[in-house]
Order: C-alpha cells, then sequence, then structure tokens
C-alpha cells in the first residue's frame, strides 16, 4: 500500500510531495515517542527531503508532540540543511589550504636552513682552498700551515655532509608539523 494510505489509516497527514524515506521516519519516530513514552521532540539528523522541484536534499526530521491533544497529535518539520553542509566543506576545504600553505611555508623555511648550512661550510672550504693557493705562491712556502688550510678544507667538506646526511635521515622518517624548520640543522660548529 502507499505511504498516503498507510498514514491516513494512523490518521497523520503529511504535505504532497513528502518523500518516502521522510514519510517514514516521521512515523518511526511517532511510533517510539507513543510506545516508549518519549520526550516532546525526537530529532534525527540523517534524513532525506524533497523539494517541490523534485531535487533531494539532506535534512533533519524534528517530531514534536502536540501537548493536550487528545488523541496524540505530531507534527513534523524538516530542516534543510544544505546551506549547513556548504559552509562544512567550504571550511574543510579552508582548512586543508591553510594545511598546505604551513607545509610550503615549512619547506621554505627548511630549505633556507638546508642552504645556509651548507653554503657555510662551502664557502670555508674556498677560502681555505685559496689560501693554500696563496701560501704555496710563496718563495718560502710554509708547509705545515698549508696542512692546516688543507685540514680545515677536510673538516668543513665533513661538516657539509653531515648537513646532507642529517637532512637525508630528516626526511626519511618524515618530519612532523611539530619539529621547526632549523631541528637538528647547524648542530656541528664552524
Amino acid at each position: 500500500q502507499s505511504l498516503q494510505t498507510l498514514l491516513s489509516q494512523l490518521g497523520i497527514t503529511l504535505p504532497p510531495g513528502t518523500s518516502y524515506q521522510a514519510g517514514m521516519l516521521f512515523c518511526q519516530i511517532v511510533a517510539t515517542m507513543v510506545a516508549a513514552a518519549h520526550p516532546a521532540v525526537a530529532t534525527v539528523e540523517r534524513a532525506v527531503g524533497k523539494r517541490k522541484d523534485g531535487t533531494i536534499f539532506r535534512a533533519w526530521l524534528s517530531v514534536g508532540r502536540v501537548e493536550g491533544a487528545d488523541p496524540p497529535r505530531f507534527v513534523g518539520f524538516l530542516h534543510d540543511v544544505t546551506a549547513r553542509q556548504r559552509a562544512e566543506e567550504y571550511e574543510r576545504r579552508a582548512a586543508e589550504r591553510l594545511a598546505e600553505v604551513a607545509r610550503l611555508g615549512a619547506m621554505a623555511s627548511m630549505a633556507a636552513s638546508i642552504a645556509h648550512e651548507v653554503n657555510q661550510p662551502l664557502a670555508a672550504i674556498s677560502t681555505y682552498a685559496l689560501a693554500c693557493e696563496r701560501l704555496l705562491g710563496r718563495p718560502n712556502a710554509d708547509i705545515a700551515e698549508v696542512r692546516r688550510a688543507l685540514r680545515q678544507i677536510a673538516e668543513q667538506a665533513l661538516r657539509a655532509g653531515d648537513s646532507i646526511r642529517h637532512m637525508r635521515e630528516l626526511v626519511r622518517k618524515g618530519v612532523g608539523p611539530e619539529a621547526s624548520a632549523g631541528d637538528g640543522i647547524g648542530s656541528t660548529p664552524p
């Protein structure tokens, strides 16, 4: 039998165009309220409504008991939550965009920190190499001084390698958003 026939037998009148699902939900809520002496108002958040133009929409179905009515009467309201859902979706997308911007900012900061940490030893290597060249260009070159400069070149090359190795470890482990851009960088003194 049709929904309207079933409802009329129960003494329930729904407006024309009410979706089958909304009508059945209304009946279930009313039956529960009558059988279990439920409170005066009940709400179902996941209902489906049908507009006059036939489009389907998500809704809340609220059912209330009419006080003092004999026999008992109930009133139901479908609350269209389309605008609310759109706002929630917009908010979710905005939060995703904000998180992406934060990730990009952290990556830019980390890239600047990496560049700084690698450029420092490279600049030192260049300076020590030029010093070695000048020292060796002297007529009476001090070989001990050249050796000290060469050791400094080796130390700075190791420092640059350590910075790169540490960054690889961070990438492999996955740096969380709570880590700062400079975490673990620059731990080797100049």
